[in-house]
């Protein structure tokens, strides 16, 4: 077998009651041959004494010490540092399974791939679920990346599921496929930084290996629900917008990217500014959602949490129960999400379904679960189908802008 050079680039910022496990888990890899590249941005608390520490015990640990300059331009200090044929990423409140990067070289050599792209676990306490991508596990190239990735890269045709993940750390690359637009990513870029390396570098892969199995530990956690959305917010969009319409804009496969573009477009702003979709009357894309009724909001998720902020800074609509399957999970986390068995002691117009890309089978299992505890089928309220299937409905202004 080979044994090429894998360097595994970790950005840190205030992760210190994290770093030590993820530092670990990349250390006690089963594949040896890798160099560590801990990028301290300017992290304040103990983390840059940690990164020492870990150079100090691990000749294959290497530090960049820098000021602060946000996710993106961490990446790029990491990069540009990097010996190895192959980058891979880790941020530092994650943590990876110990044969990971053995399993995905192993690919990568049998198939001579660019990218190797797999699923990952999305952890909340002690609970977790598995993400896959959207396309099945197999080798692409040529045609097929042509006939079956490509029409689906973006939007895999299930709201809202990529055809692949547009995560960069469940990932390994080429280090001379993917440096070129880890490079040319702005400093700017600060929402969704990882699509905006990647989504270019798949499109310039030429073989692209997709493993469903998960690796990857994904910590979700606790986001600001007391956040006051500003224009800030929405500028920060545009500015990843714009900058993956002049991506796809160079692609022979625009036509087809570009008509998944409105769902990603959707489905980001969604996640970070529901509130601008929502008129004097109507809480868009739930159309049915008054304002001044009150509501179930169930889902604690990312989406669930923008939701619920975005209610309680404009006092859209009165919120009687903010709840979850995993409501124990956010508890802990601090989030006032509680048990669904108190939906039967509360007065509702509406239970909102802050969920978007759940399977068939969960959406099942969850409306049973509601009507378990006597919660009328009419009053679920889930993001309405016409915007599912012609988003330019409630993005056109955006589009207009691009």
């Amino acid at each position: 077998m080979k044994n090429d050079l894998i360097s595994i680039i970790v950005p840190i910022y205030c992760v210190e009651p994290y770093l030590n496990k993820c530092v670990d888990s990349i250390l006690n890899q089963t594949y040896k041959n890798i160099e560590v590249i801990l990028v301290d941005d300017g992290s304040p608390d103990e983390c840059p004494a940690i990164c020492d520490k870990f150079a100090s015990q691990d000749s294959r640990v290497k530090v960049v010490h820098k000021a602060n300059g946000g996710l993106v331009s961490a990446r790029k200090a990491g990069i540009s540092v990097a010996s190895g044929q192959y980058i891979g990423y880790v941020d530092g409140d994650d943590w990876i399974e110990p044969d990971m990067y053995e399993k995905m070289y192993l690919l990568a050599i049998k198939h001579d791939a660019d990218v190797i792209a797999t699923g990952h676990f999305r952890n909340i306490n002690e609970s977790y679920t598995i993400m896959k991508n959207g396309i099945d596990s197999g080798v692409y190239k040529g045609v097929s990346l042509r006939d079956i990735v490509y029409p689906k890269l973006i939007y895999s045709g299930r709201f809202y599921e990529h055809g692949i993940l547009g995560n960069i750390w469940n990932k390994l690359f080429k280090r001379s496929v993917i440096l070129p637009h880890q490079l040319a990513v702005s400093d700017d870029i600060k929402y969704c930084e990882d699509v905006a390396c990647v989504l270019p570098t798949l499109l310039s892969a030429k073989s692209i290996v997709i493993d469903n199995h998960p690796y990857y530990h994904y910590r979700q956690r606790l986001g600001s629900i007391t956040k006051k959305y500003d224009t800030d917010e929405i500028v920060r969009l545009k500015a990843l917008f714009n900058y993956l319409y002049r991506c796809i804009s160079k692609s022979e496969y625009f036509q087809i990217l570009y008509s998944q573009f409105r769902y990603f477009i959707l489905h980001k702003t969604l996640y970070r500014c529901p509130y601008i979709f929502w008129t004097q009357d109507s809480m868009k894309p739930f159309d049915c959602v008054s304002r001044n009724s009150r509501i179930v909001l169930y889902g604690a998720g990312d989406f669930g949490q923008a939701l619920y902020s975005s209610i309680k800074s404009t006092g859209f609509c009165k919120i009687a129960l903010w709840t979850d399957r995993f409501s124990g999970a956010y508890a802990a986390q601090g989030l006032p999400v509680d048990s669904i068995d108190l939906i039967r002691s509360v007065d509702y117009d509406h239970v909102v379904m802050a969920a978007m890309n759940i399977p068939e089978t969960a959406k099942k299992e969850t409306i049973y679960l509601l009507a378990e505890r006597n919660v009328p089928y009419e009053k679920i309220v889930w993001i309405s189908d016409k915007y599912i299937n012609n988003p330019e409905l409630i993005i056109r202004e955006m589009l207009n802008e691009l």
